[in-house]
Formats: structure tokens, sequence, C-alpha cells
């Protein structure tokens, strides 16, 4: 685009050359001196790898005692480490700047050499980026931004029903969007996404666009421990205090607090004089820190504001204060452009939340994270979540509109399923689109060639509830994939008479698929197939059910748990009790040969990983198995700033024990009650020792029932009753 605009030969990429790390250094000259791989590989995991502060090979020679022993054990790996530091820090490769490109008003082999990468097209200049602002030439930094690709993609969804939007013209005071800023609902806006920028939000309560270039810019480590100075004086209205006059109408919109540069070097243009190129020099020496040329600027600047009458220790306290600031100050233009993207995110949350989360899972399809997280924030917003189905679905997220075309939820991509394949999932929406819904299990397999769908994907495509619409027995489906396979492999196989006696009409009997007296799974097991399929619990996390069984000593939920760590609220050693399924278990050793795991663990609010140390994992009789219902307790380490969550103890939940002697409550809508499923559910159940009450609703009216009669119980009984269609809610009465 760049190089058609401002023509081919003015525009190139700059080079950035890559040097000899520790670590890179022992790769490459163990592969010369042919050290065996696993045994250089072995040295380098002893370097600390940390490339904001990188550690030299003579550091991690004095720090670690195994590297010291294998120099002085063995010749090899000595002059290993000799050649390596001789090498270290020269520079080893050519390379290409991320994001920077050079554009020039001349054909640029007129300023400076050009080097040709062979693995691009692209010109690129033999000065590094230091030197080719040196010359006079302009960098620029082109950042693709996944924010825009959604904001494109919801105006599409809109304009496909004729809603047009004109996102760059949107008026800057939409009261309904600040309602959502100050409210701090901003899940998926762009900049505004995170707990803590969410817990600003609340606090600033913007109420114009200036607050939101004002955040942007200070919700960083340093600018933001002037947030609440910011909210008070925005809350407040107090009269600010300035040391000189002229500049309030530099301050006033930040409520007399510094937040960008172009302040700064607004106030040396003001205070002292200074032309805007002398106060950029200005802002970037406070930037660098570059210490002599600070000093001269400090003259420069308290010269200035002393020929416009300025006194010379409110010059000097102005610099100091400016010098204080400086370092981290943010730039506002940078700063605006970020909070206007933010605002139409907002905007188009608050007026579109369905087609705008629609187009945020299609850019986040393959991220099963971001999904889990915009899935429960359109559910609270009111809105449903559509199962994936191969009748109804697509290859990406839809918006589902009702009969007057209000937007009610969002279809769930068979894209997103795991293991499925984009191909086989094209080609089936195509065959729909083509010749009509799937009618059956057997109009299924005739029309889908079998060299589109294997054993695996069938799995995924039933375990996740693709196939509801055509068959909605998944345990049968599963216990006769082999036989579907076959059935679906013979009917798209070319026949000719002389294979009759292989493949006659009988082998596609219509009626060979039939799961009228089939068992089916249980609610959990089919939440546990969705979760292998999906990647998370879309219908519902399956310890909601039990929270009104099993919560007497639960004294926090996993988000919870995580906001606090990310805010720093957490205290501790502080013991935490959470009931979670666990998701899954990776075993590790430890250096000395210790066992210790990581365990994968989710409830109805989050997913979280914590470690077990091996003094705990010894504890346990028997590990539990993935899926299993655990209560278990939590402890926060902290380990060089390093903060983790540690299992200290688990206690399996057995759902097939029977409860005993427990009194509880089912609330039943009779407005849209199966009573014949409920009867059924309650056949060879007298007889235990359970009381049960039942709160039945009809319209506006309630009525209280008892029974003498009691019950023979367990918790998998209560959790696929809840699932009865009329069951609002079933809890323990004290």
């Amino acid at each position: 685009y760049v190089q058609k605009k401002y023509s081919k030969d003015c525009v190139a990429q700059i080079i950035t050359f890559g040097s000899f790390q520790a670590r890179a250094a022992l790769r490459d000259v163990g592969r010369v001196l042919q050290i065996p791989y696993d045994q250089v590989d072995r040295l380098c995991k002893l370097i600390p790898f940390n490339p904001a502060n990188p550690v030299t090979l003579a550091n991690a020679i004095k720090t670690e005692k195994q590297i010291l022993d294998s120099i002085k054990n063995n010749p090899t790996i000595k002059k290993l480490f000799r050649i390596s530091q001789n090498l270290e820090g020269l520079l080893r490769h050519a390379s290409t700047h991320a994001a920077g490109l050079v554009i020039s008003g001349v054909p640029l082999v007129q300023v400076l050499p050009l080097y040709r990468d062979p693995r691009s097209d692209f010109p690129v200049t033999q000065f590094s980026m230091k030197y080719v602002e040196k010359i006079g030439l302009i960098k620029f930094d082109f950042l693709g931004l996944k924010t825009l690709t959604v904001i494109e993609k919801t105006c599409k969804i809109l304009s496909e029903k004729n809603l047009n939007i004109d996102i760059d013209s949107l008026e800057l005071n939409d009261k309904k969007t600040f309602e959502l800023l100050k409210e701090g609902q901003t899940i998926g806006v762009f900049q505004f996404d995170g707990k803590g920028m969410r817990e600003t939000l609340v606090q600033v309560k913007p109420d114009r666009f200036e607050d939101l270039i004002a955040i942007v810019s200070l919700y960083r480590p340093g600018p933001m421990d002037n947030i609440p100075l910011y909210v008070s004086r925005k809350r407040s209205k107090e009269k600010i205090e300035y040391i000189h006059d002229d500049l309030s109408e530099i301050l006033d919109e930040t409520y007399g607090i510094m937040v960008y540069q172009e302040q700064v070097m607004q106030i040396a243009q003001k205070l002292a004089g200074f032309s805007l190129a002398k106060a950029d020099l200005l802002r970037r020496a406070m930037g660098k820190k570059i210490k002599q040329e600070m000093d001269a600027q400090k003259q420069n600047f308290i010269d200035g504001c002393q020929k416009n009458n300025i006194n010379i220790n409110i010059a000097e306290n102005l610099f100091n204060e400016i010098e204080k600031f400086a370092g981290y100050g943010f730039n506002k233009s940078h700063a605006a452009a970020y909070a206007l993207v933010s605002y139409q995110t907002a905007y188009l949350k608050a007026h579109y939340p369905l087609e705008f989360f629609c187009a945020l899972m299609e850019c986040e399809i393959n991220n099963i994270d971001k999904l889990s997280i915009f899935s429960k924030e359109v559910k609270s917003l009111g809105y449903r979540i559509f199962h994936p189905d191969l009748n109804n679905s697509f290859e990406s997220f839809k918006v589902k509109y009702n009969e007057n075309n209000k937007p009610i939820g969002i279809s769930y991509a068979l894209g997103a399923i795991k293991n499925v394949g984009e191909n086989s999932i094209k080609e089936i929406v195509n065959e729909r689109d083509k010749n009509g819904s799937f009618t059956s299990l057997i109009n299924f397999l005739k029309r889908i060639n079998n060299s589109l769908i294997n054993k695996r994907q069938m799995e995924f495509l039933i375990y996740s509830g693709s196939f509801k619409s055509i068959e909605n027995n998944q345990f049968y489906l599963e216990k006769n994939l082999d036989k579907i396979l076959k059935f679906n492999d013979n009917a798209h196989k070319k026949i000719n008479k002389l294979q009759n006696n292989l493949f006659n009409e009988n082998s596609l009997d219509e009626n060979q698929f039939d799961s009228k007296n089939f068992s089916s799974w249980d609610f959990r097991t089919k939440l546990l197939k969705e979760h292998e399929s999906i990647g998370f619990f879309l219908s519902k996390h399956p310890v909601e059910n039990f929270h009104d069984f099993l919560n007497s000593n639960i004294n926090i939920k996993l988000k919870d748990l995580s906001d606090k760590l990310q805010s720093n609220q957490i205290i501790f050693k502080e013991k935490l009790e959470c009931l979670i399924i666990i998701n899954n278990i990776i075993f590790r050793k430890s250096k000395m040969g210790r066992k210790f795991a990581f365990f994968n663990i989710s409830d109805d609010t989050e997913e979280i990983e914590v470690i077990c140390f091996s003094e705990v994992l010894d504890r346990f009789d028997t590990l539990p198995n993935i899926g299993d219902f655990c209560s278990v307790k939590l402890e926060i380490l902290e380990n060089n700033d390093l903060k983790r969550v540690s299992l200290i103890d688990l206690n399996r939940i057995e759902i097939d024990k029977k409860i005993v002697n427990e009194k509880i409550l089912i609330e039943i809508n009779l407005n849209n009650f199966d009573l014949e499923k409920f009867e059924t559910f309650f056949k060879n159940k007298e007889g235990g020792k359970n009381c049960l009450d039942f709160l039945v609703k009809k319209n506006d009216k309630k009525f209280l029932l008892k029974t003498n009669k009691k019950f023979n119980l367990d918790l998998r009984f209560l959790n696929n009753l809840k699932e009865i269609q009329g069951i609002e809610n079933i809890k323990k009465i004290n």
C-alpha cells in the first residue's frame, strides 16, 4: 500500500541486527564443535531466560554451580564457553524491523545503500533505525490492529440488516455509550477490557471523550499513581492552584495533572519561549533520561522562563515537576487515536451488542479462552448462545434474529469445534445450503462424502451436540460410531453388479439406526463431553447444580480469586476453599526428581491452573480423574514477585453417594412443567431418609406442598432432576 502510494523506489523496510545472546552463542558454537545437542540444550536451560534483562555467560558461570562444574570437569565444555564468551554481543544476523518503514521524497538509492532480504521482495535499508533517522529520513510504524477488523465486521453484519453506520462520524457524547463506560461493562471493548481498567472506569466515571484519552494514558505503571488524584479532582470540581497562571490553560483538561508529552512541550513553549522543535528535543531528552542533555535543557528552560519574568525558584520547581513526569509521559495523539477506537467499540457494544460480539468471536475463533469469556458476557447481557447444529449453524458465528428481526442470540460456529477441520465444515454447510436440511442420520451419511469425515471428527461433532436436530441421543451415536462410519463408507463406494453380494439394498436399510430404546447420557456426562469438544462449558458448568447442596465451606469463586490476584488484593497464605471440577492434570518432575503436578480446574466463573507440590500429592490415596467434582483448598504463594496458586488439599465429591437426613425444597413452575418426565424420575425413589417439599408456582400464585413420604436420593439424581423442564431450583432447607 505504501509503495503504491509513495512510489516503490521511495519506500523500504528497516534493517535490524540480531546479536549473539548467551543461549544462542552456546547453541551455535556447540553445533560447530559437534557437541551432542542434548548436552548443549541442558546447559542452555541452566541460563535464566529474561529478554528484558539478558543474563550474560559470565554471570551464568558465577551463579550456576552446575555450569561451573561442567567447565572444570570437561575440556570440551570449557572450550565451548570460552569461544561463546568471545562471540557474545557480536552481530549474528540481519533481519527486518517488525513494523517500521521509511518513506523518502527521492529514490532511496540516492540517500542510502539498500539490502535485499532473500525471503522478501521488499527492499531493506542497510542502516538501522538509529542511523536512518540521523541522515534525515522519517521512520513510520505500521501496526496491525485486530480491533479495526472487528469494527469492520460488526458494521458489515449491521449493513446486511440495512443498518448503515458511519463509524468515523459518531457523535462523541453518546449517552448510552458513556453509561456503559461508567458502569465498567467493557468486556470486549478495546483497551478497557481488563479487570483493572474496568475498575478504573467505575472510579473515574468518564462523561467526556477527553476522560477516555486521559484514562488510556494514565493506566500504565507510573502514571497510574495519579489516577486517585484525577478522580478526586474530577469529582470535587475544586479550584486547582497552579505555580504559574499560564499553566491553567494547558493543564485544566487533566485537572492540573501532567499526563501528556504534548503538555510538556506546550509548557516549554509558553513559559520558557522554546520553539516546538526545541520543546520536542526536551521531551526526547527526558524520555531517554540522558543526564548531560537534561542538564543543558534545564539551564535553557530556566533562562527562558526568566526572560518571561518568571521567578528562578518557580522555574526550577516547574522543571523538576516536568522532569519527574516526563520519563513516563504518554503521547496524547497516540492516546487519542486509541481512545477513539475504544469509544467506537464501546458504542457498538452499547447499541448493537450481539453483532459486536459475533464479530469479536469470529476474529477469535481459535482462541478458546476468549470465546469462553465472550460467551459468558453474551449470556450475562440476557441473550442466548445457540449450540452448534449441523442444520442451523455455519462455519463461523452468526447473529440469530426472531420473526420480528430482533436479535436474540448468537449461533455458535461449527468451525470453532475442536478437531473437526475447516474444509469438512465448509463442505457440510455447502451441501446443506444447496440441497436443504439433513432430515435424518441416514440422510446425512448418504449426502456427506466419507472422505470429509473421519472417526475423530464425528466424535467431536457428537460431543458438541451438533447432531441434535438429526439424532438427539449422543450416547447412541457414540456407541454405534463404527457402524455409522461403515455405512457412510459403503454409501459412497462405486458399486457394480459384481459387488451385489457385498453391498445390497439391505445395507442401506433406513431403519437400521434406531435409538428409541437406547439409554442416554446423564446431564453431567453431556457437559463433560461438551467441554472436551468445545474447550469450555457452553451450556452451563456442572458445579452450578451442586452449589446449593455443597456450599457449606466454600468461601470464594475462581473468578474472584483471579480478580484479587490481578489487583493485588490477595492475602498471602490465606486459605481459600472452592467447589470445582478437574479439567486436566499434567505431571512433572523437579530437578531433585520429586513429582509435582499442574491441575487445570474450573467452576462456573473461571478456569485456572494451580500447582500441586509433591508433599501434597503424596498425601492423596488416589488421584482424582478428569471430570471429577472436588472441593479444594488453595493458597497464594509469592516468589520473586511471581504469584501463583497452590493446591494444598482436595476432597473428591461422590455424586452417587446417598444423601441422608436432608430436607430439600424443589421449586416448580407449572406453566412449562414436564409432569410425565417428573413422575418417571421419582419411580423407585421412595423409602429413603430425606424429606421433600415442593414450592409450586402458577402465574402469580405460589403453593407450598409437603409430603410425609421419605425419599432415596443422591447428587446425580438431583443434578438430572434440575434439568427437567419447569424445575426452577432445588436447594437444601436448613
